[in-house]
């Protein structure tokens, strides 16, 4: 099995007794893709060559409660016992919080990677059309897409809510079927939303992550009304809701959709009232 270890670990409360350390990095390596390590402490100590006496000790520190643990869950304690009857079996209990922070790094790294590629043919396309006149167009496409992704990634980048625990907890999962139908309900005069794509849900995700993080929902009901609360603000808006008369050169006045919405700056300004003015 595959673990990553955290540079973390060696600055907390663990580091105050290095069996402790050694033992739950040897565990991390170990268990299984849902944190569990179904092996008795001789086993652990065979597979590892570490001392049996260094293991026990180590096991018995991580099954106390630690109140000075960075996440609280479980009276802070590292390992819980699968079963009560027998004394052996654990469950990492953080695993799946630091194994979210894990994926959410290598989605950044493949992101940054496959910018870095389009850039490259961007400029190799550039290159192309300084020869020949009739590559411009594609040194263009090229560029333009590779800005636009830019752009998007800065936007549905994970925010320090979704990649970090509050209070030692994750906000819930995102109902994002709930939202959307929250916005054709309040709004119907709107453009619906009938494909769902990546950057859209990204967006939505995004946002909901982003109340918890401002400390504006404490759970998924609290959430839920204020997005609920959010369309009804837009609803109130003439300028969001195409009840005002259409710029000078356009024949239709502006609405909004989700997509407009859900963007971090439009999101901020349709909140602090720069639309119901």
């Amino acid at each position: 099995m595959y673990g990553k270890l955290f540079a973390q670990m060696y600055d907390g409360t663990l580091m105050q007794d290095w069996r402790a350390l050694v033992t739950f990095q040897q565990m991390i390596v170990l268990c299984n893709r849902d944190g569990v390590l179904d092996m008795t402490p001789h086993a652990l100590a065979g597979r590892t060559g570490i001392p049996i006496e260094v293991i026990k000790a180590g096991i018995e520190i991580l099954e106390r409660e630690d109140p000075a643990s960075r996440t609280p869950d479980s009276g802070g304690r590292r390992i819980e016992r699968l079963d009560a009857h027998r004394d052996w079996g654990w469950k990492l209990v953080n695993y799946h919080l630091y194994r979210a922070l894990t994926s959410a790094e290598e989605k950044r790294v493949a992101d940054r990677e496959r910018l870095a590629a389009k850039r490259a043919l961007a400029r190799m396309s550039q290159d192309v059309a300084e020869s020949s006149p009739m590559s411009q167009d594609v040194a263009d496409v090229a560029q333009a897409e590779a800005e636009a992704e830019a752009e998007a990634l800065k936007d549905t980048a994970p925010s320090g809510a979704e990649c970090s625990p509050l209070n030692g907890k994750h906000p819930p999962a995102v109902p994002v079927e709930e939202i959307i139908k929250l916005y054709h309900e309040t709004l119907p005069m709107r453009p619906r939303m009938r494909v769902r794509t990546k950057a859209r849900t990204d967006r939505i995700r995004a946002r909901w992550h982003q109340l918890f993080e401002d400390g504006q929902a404490v759970d998924r009901a609290d959430a839920l009304e204020a997005f609920q609360a959010f369309f009804k603000h837009c609803a109130e808006s003439k300028f969001l809701t195409g009840r005002v008369p259409p710029s000078p050169g356009h024949d239709k006045a502006f609405i909004a959709d989700l997509d407009w919405l859900m963007t971090a700056n439009n999101f901020a300004k349709t909140v602090e009232d720069k639309y119901n003015r």
